[in-house]
């Protein structure tokens, strides 16, 4: 049960994402929402490059934290676990 109510609220969050790009779509009529959409597929390429270091840097700050502490502590014995309490601890 905890299982699908997860994955359920990945779901309803994917959904509510998809439907604001769709709305932000529809609504370029008006002039606000017109730059607000102008402004985000100028940043997109800037916003890309930075997840993708963001995620990098992460993978491997996780990886070092598994490597050092795998066999003392009983919460980092998988790189899942590490990187859900480095998530959880920001």
């Amino acid at each position: 049960q905890r299982d699908l109510e997860l994955y359920f609220t990945w779901l309803i969050g994917f959904v509510l994402f998809a439907v604001s790009i769709k709305m932000i779509r529809i609504l370029k009529f008006n002039c606000r929402i017109s730059v607000l959409a102008m402004t985000l597929e100028r940043s997109a390429p800037s916003m890309a490059s930075f997840a993708l270091i963001y995620l990098l840097i992460n993978a491997a700050f996780n990886s070092a934290l598994y490597t050092l502490l795998f066999s003392k502590l009983l919460n980092y014995r998988h790189f899942l676990a590490v990187t859900e309490a480095t998530t959880a601890s920001l």
